[in-house]
């Protein structure tokens, strides 16, 4: 239940849930998405956008979540094979998400209700691949704006889709399952003191009994190669259960820096040979995704992309992309791009948002300069 408030669910399971992009009854945009030509086996365009936040690749064509100047708000829109950007659905509120669902996309975002914003909710929207409505679900509603007098912000990340299960992470009542097909949420548990991953068959954590520290304990006076008994945990039946022979011993840093990478729970820094765990190959030695830092090379963009899938701009017209391959977790490969597009001079480091499908590479490049906005973000789709 609720820290706050009783969590409401109320279903808006059809295209006539909201008018966003088509109407009912049968008319709405059908000789539009009729017009739309379908992607031909090979592609490749270049498109802009203004502050991309999230990309999705889909088939045949990808999903941005763009921002706006004054960084409250978003814009969820679709990019075809030629680099056409169609807005759908204008956004309100702030922590916005996108993950792909189906041939189409789910995205997540905390909003105020009401006119003087006495209440928050957490909404999710899932569009079909022609943009349509699917479903709208209200997962959360709290009292007050979103930014209390405690100090926190609601907040809401996607942690991805598994069997048609979309998970997510709230800061109203921590993580929850939603199956748009069902209408109704598929599982609920509290959030854990660690990172959650979503793996291929089910969710996560690397958990230490010793952490968070007690409230007395000063962290300031923790030491950084502080050793933590740590261990894998997974989520069954809305519980965390141990995984059997999975304890390890951590520094303090490396227990904190952990994230999830190509199907696999990672520790430690990107830079830095570390240990990771996945259902498939339990503990493993994994190597670096990223050098070191150097100061006589740029810095290196990177990109989280759907899957746990990571991508690094190594050199112009280069990503190495970590992704859940069929040799297994965290395989290595890299990617040709646009070079005029995607390179990277010194400080700062760019936005660099990539994802891709198994048919659809997309990505963009967003160079921060002295004035804000920045220009707009160059990008590229093309067909894999």
């Amino acid at each position: 239940m609720s820290r706050r408030g009783t969590r409401l669910l109320t279903l808006g399971f059809s295209a006539c849930v909201l008018a966003l992009v088509t109407a009912c009854g049968g008319d709405g945009n059908a000789a539009e998405d009729e017009a739309r030509p379908s992607a031909p086996p090979d592609f490749d365009a270049t498109f802009e956008v203004e502050l991309p936040m999230e990309l999705v690749a889909g088939e045949g064509q990808a999903w941005v979540l763009t921002g706006n100047e004054d960084e409250d708000g978003a814009a969820l829109s679709r990019v075809d094979h030629t680099g056409e950007v169609t807005e759908l659905v204008s956004l309100t509120g702030q922590s916005h998400d996108i993950a792909a669902y189906g041939d189409g996309v789910v995205v997540a975002h905390v909003a105020c209700d009401g006119d003087e914003c006495e209440e928050t909710v957490t909404e999710v929207l899932v569009l079909d691949g022609d943009g349509s409505t699917v479903a709208e679900e209200e997962i959360t509603r709290e009292p007050g704006p979103p930014d209390n007098e405690s100090g926190t912000v609601d907040s809401v990340t996607l942690i991805g889709v598994l069997d048609g299960v979309i998970w997510m992470d709230t800061s109203a009542e921590g993580l929850i399952g939603y199956d748009p097909e069902a209408g109704r949420t598929a599982g609920q548990a509290e959030r854990p003191m660690g990172v959650v991953c979503l793996l291929s068959d089910g969710l996560y954590t690397l958990v230490s009994p010793d952490w968070p520290p007690p409230a007395d304990q000063d962290l300031n006076n923790l030491e950084a190669d502080a050793s933590f008994e740590t261990a894998i945990r997974r989520m069954v039946d809305d519980e965390w259960t141990p995984v059997p022979d999975t304890q390890r011993t951590f520094p303090l840093l490396q227990f904190l820096n952990s994230e999830c990478v190509g199907d696999a729970l990672r520790t430690g820094e990107p830079d830095t040979a570390s240990p990771a765990w996945s259902p498939a190959s339990g503990w493993e030695d994994a190597q670096p995704y990223t050098a070191p830092p150097d100061v006589a090379v740029a810095p290196e963009a990177v990109a989280e992309g759907q899957g746990n899938q990571r991508f690094v701009l190594q050199n112009p017209g280069v990503i190495g992309r970590v992704f859940a391959g069929p040799e297994g977790p965290m395989s290595v490969d890299t990617l040709d791009v646009p070079a005029d597009i995607f390179f990277q001079e010194f400080e700062p480091v760019p936005r660099l948002v990539v994802d891709r499908s198994s048919t659809v590479l997309v990505g963009c490049i967003l160079k921060f300069g002295d004035s804000w906005p920045p220009p707009p973000a160059s990008c590229s789709i093309n067909s894999q």
